[in-house]
C-alpha cells in the first residue's frame, strides 16, 4: 500500500496561538461545568443565608414591638384595649415562632413578618400619644341640670311633666 499524503488547505504548525486556542476551549468547558453544578449549590447556600437573615429580622422585630408595647402608658380604658389587642396578637406570633422555629418555611416567615409590620404600624404612633381608637366624651351635665330643675319644680307643685 502506498502512503497517501493528505493536503490541507491551510497548513498549520503547532505554535503558541494553537496552544492558547486549545487552552481557552478547555477553560470555557470547565467554566460551563462550574455554572451547571457549583453555581447551583452556591445559590442554594445564599438562599439559606437569606432565609436566616429574614428569620433574624423577624425575631428582632418582635423584640422591638415588645419594647414599644411595654413602654406605652395608655390613659383611657379604650387605649388600654388597643395596646392589649396588639400585645395579644404579638404574643400569638411569638408563641407560633417559638413552637415551630425549626420547621418554619420561608413563606411562613414572610407571613409572620407581614403581621409584625402591621402591628408596628399600629404601635408606632403610641410614642406620640396617638391612638387609633378615639373616645368621644358625652357631656351629661346640661341634661342632668335640666332633669334636676324639673324634679325641683315637680316637687314644689306635686306633678312631673
Amino acid at each position: 500500500m502506498s502512503k497517501v499524503e493528505i493536503e490541507y488547505s491551510c497548513k498549520r504548525k503547532k505554535d503558541f496561538v494553537t496552544f492558547i486556542a486549545v487552552a481557552m476551549f478547555f477553560v470555557i468547558c470547565l467554566f460551563e461545568v462550574y455554572l451547571i453544578f457549583f453555581l447551583k449549590i452556591q445559590l442554594q447556600q445564599e438562599n439559606a443565608m437569606a432565609y436566616s437573615v429574614m428569620k433574624q429580622e423577624m425575631l428582632q422585630m418582635t423584640e422591638i414591638l415588645r419594647y414599644r408595647t411595654k413602654m406605652v402608658n395608655p390613659r383611657t380604658p379604650l387605649q388600654e384595649c388597643e395596646v392589649m389587642l396588639v400585645t395579644n396578637c404579638l404574643d400569638s406570633v411569638v408563641r407560633f415562632v417559638r413552637r415551630n422555629d425549626k420547621e418554619m418555611t420561608q413563606s411562613q416567615v414572610v407571613a409572620a413578618k407581614d403581621i409584625l409590620f402591621q402591628l408596628e404600624t399600629y404601635a408606632r404612633p403610641w410614642e406620640r400619644r396617638l391612638y387609633l381608637f378615639k373616645q368621644k366624651e358625652f357631656n351629661t351635665q346640661p341634661i342632668l341640670s335640666k332633669i334636676e330643675s324639673k324634679l325641683d319644680q315637680a316637687s314644689g307643685t306635686g306633678t312631673v311633666q
